[in-house]
């Protein structure tokens, strides 16, 4: 029983590979050129040359990263919660039997609180990944605008 019990304690714990990013801060730039584009950074006429520059730039491929890890997490936790708090209303006793719920009405109650605990969890995971957003954001403004400076 113990064992059943650590074994789906284990399996609700999300693991996440982080996606590796090169050592290189120049490769990894020139890998991630369309993500660049589609935020507005003018990255085809960029060679990547510029330290001051690619500092904002590498720091804002680190914030999204970050940022799509934090919403996947949420997105499961969010996911673990409505499934908790689904599988314990579908356990609770029905109201006509008396003799031997106490056992299943257990159970119920602890899926509908581990339920609404994971959902309230997901909260501030995806807080946490909005601000890696407007992280990221705030690195590429400051990229554009040090490049527009210097075009000028």
């Amino acid at each position: 029983m113990v064992q059943r019990i650590l074994l789906v304690f284990l399996s609700s714990l999300p693991i996440f590979a982080q996606a590796q990013v090169p050592e290189d801060p120049n490769e990894a730039l020139k890998q991630n050129t369309i993500f660049f584009l589609e935020q507005g950074f003018p990255a085809e006429r960029y060679t990547y040359d510029n330290e001051q520059i690619n500092l904002p730039l590498f720091q804002s491929l680190k914030y999204e990263r970050s940022r799509k890890s934090w919403n996947t997490f949420g997105y499961v936790a969010l996911g673990m919660g409505a499934s908790g708090i689904g599988f314990g209303a579908l356990l609770m006793p029905n109201k006509k039997r008396t003799t031997g719920d106490d056992f299943q009405e257990f159970f119920a109650s602890t899926f509908l609180l581990g339920g609404a605990l994971w959902t309230a969890a997901s909260i501030p995971i995806f807080l946490n990944a909005a601000s890696k957003t407007k992280k990221r954001d705030a690195a590429i403004l400051k990229a554009k605008v040090i490049h527009a400076g210097l075009l000028d």
